[in-house]
């Protein structure tokens, strides 16, 4: 009897999956076939393999296309291969791709349904017109000496640890927590102490690679209407506490701040909002910077070559200033910049974009190269553009694995829609300005300071974490440094 019933119910998955899996095939679009339930990102569900690793193997398997067809389990999505669509997508014909494909339930998660990444539509514009004016680089310049202040601590932690192994991503956290601290909540970080500061345990525990939130996220990305709380209640209670007390103080003593947090409150008057977007610098601040700079010193570690160049570009350009540092001269490292864009070519943290369609749109075949084809989305069809694919594509980067930092003191070798690092157009990272004042002053002092050798510890060729929600070097960048001779 059992029998009976659950045969029509298998004979009707089969039949509604055979259907589905057909839908790019019937509208002539190319690519991989889908497997049953998991699409074509099996090897993430399975733990084998970073979901950006995927897109970036099918975008090498169809180099004749300007996109394909692939399934994220039953979801159908459309992997832009042509530079000039993208370009398209992300700027001239940005208003049929507001919105990026990341679904939170306001309900579940208010504080994380505030980041302007999550945000949607009239709400997304709104906010990003009331932030940007706070992201400016008149904004950004102030921070610079707050900064500095925390390398110089960096460089007394590593003074202590010379010649031991570390995880390059540990030591780097602890410099990007204290650094948001003090531009984003006037706080003096205590990362580098023995005891480690609340922010730091607080932010460890949210992000950490192995913590119930990477399979949050991979949930949110997989299955996207599935409404689940991603952000733990204990996290947003220490967000707004933080928050609570550091505006209460502030009111109580009369003191004002040139701030993100000040900043905030004053734009929005409300608690929850403040600490809405407090989370978003301080998870964006904190663990997308710290993994890029993970990224950028395992890369200098590695080429020995790159790492001499960049220290003698370095002092030089201190030596004009008495060995002083300051803010008008990280213009003049070129190099630093380079290495800092080469970096995140090869480990772009966050490896793809996507995007939903909000109205009817046509995608044709535009470079020469590739060969004719045209598909009508649907709204609420998905997109994606697999950025490490495009980053590691010969056609635009020449030895597209090696780490070659000049490529971009000549940038006449890539399309400018083949390297996205930041994302492009209206929805840009916001936050790219700060970040890059973090990297640039935490390197150059770093490298002025030390020579860094990788350890054996670290695997080689680099892996990458497959359950992380950004590109994460699986198993750790483990490094030793030393102090260099005067």
């Amino acid at each position: 009897m059992i029998l009976i019933l659950v045969i029509p119910i298998i004979l009707l998955v089969l039949f509604l999956f055979i259907r589905k899996s057909r839908y790019w095939e019937n509208r002539g679009v190319p690519g991989p076939r889908p497997l049953p339930l998991v699409g074509n990102y099996g090897a993430n569900i399975i733990g084998k393999k970073n979901t950006f690793e995927i897109s970036g193997d099918i975008y090498k398997q169809y180099e004749e296309y300007p996109f394909v067809g692939v399934f994220r389990m039953g979801n159908p999505c459309l992997l832009i291969r042509d530079p000039e669509i993208i370009k398209n997508i992300l700027v001239k014909d940005f208003s049929y791709f507001v919105n990026n494909e990341v679904f939170v339930d306001k309900k579940l998660d208010p504080l994380l349904g505030l980041n302007p990444f999550m945000l949607k539509d009239e709400e997304w514009k709104k906010t990003r017109q009331l932030l940007t004016p706070g992201f400016a680089p008149a904004k950004i310049k102030p921070l610079f000496p707050l900064v500095e202040n925390v390398a110089k601590n960096f460089i007394k932690y590593l003074e202590k640890h010379q010649d031991t192994a570390l995880d390059v991503k540990d030591v780097c956290g602890r410099y990007t927590c204290d650094t948001v601290a003090v531009c984003a909540l006037g706080l003096e970080g205590s990362s580098f102490e023995p005891t480690e500061s609340q922010m730091l345990q607080i932010v460890r525990k949210f992000v950490s690679p192995n913590s119930l939130q990477s399979i949050k996220f991979a949930i949110s990305f997989f299955v996207p209407h599935l409404k689940i709380k991603v952000i733990p209640k204990s996290f947003d209670d220490d967000v707004i506490n933080i928050t609570k007390q550091i505006l209460k103080y502030r009111q109580d003593n009369n003191i004002k701040r040139n701030d993100y947090i000040e900043a905030m409150y004053h734009i929005h008057g409300s608690l929850l909002e403040t600490a809405g977007h407090l989370l978003g610098f301080i998870v964006d601040g904190y663990e997308t910077t710290s993994t890029v700079m993970t990224f950028i010193l395992y890369e200098l570690a590695a080429n020995p070559k790159c790492q001499q160049k960049l220290r003698e570009e370095i002092n030089t350009v201190m030596e004009k200033n008495n060995d002083e540092f300051s803010y008008e001269m990280l213009t003049d490292m070129i190099y630093l910049e380079a290495c800092i864009n080469e970096s995140l070519r090869i480990h772009p943290p966050l490896a793809q974009l996507a995007k939903t369609c909000n109205k009817s749109y046509t995608v044709s075949t535009i470079s020469p190269e590739f060969k004719k084809l045209d598909v009508t989305l649907e709204p609420g069809s998905s997109i994606i553009i697999p950025l490490l694919g495009l980053h590691k594509d010969p056609k635009y980067f020449r030895s597209p694995e090696k780490f070659i930092p000049e490529r971009f003191l000549d940038k006449s070798d890539a399309h400018k829609y083949a390297y996205l690092p930041f994302g492009g157009g209206p929805r840009i990272c916001l936050g790219s300005r700060f970040g890059l004042l973090q990297l640039k002053v935490g390197i150059a002092v770093l490298i002025k300071n030390f020579e860094i050798r990788l350890d054996e510890r670290t695997q080689q060729p680099l892996k990458y974490d497959p359950m992380y929600f950004i590109l994460n070097p699986k198993g750790g960048a483990w490094t030793k440094f030393r102090k260099v001779s005067k």
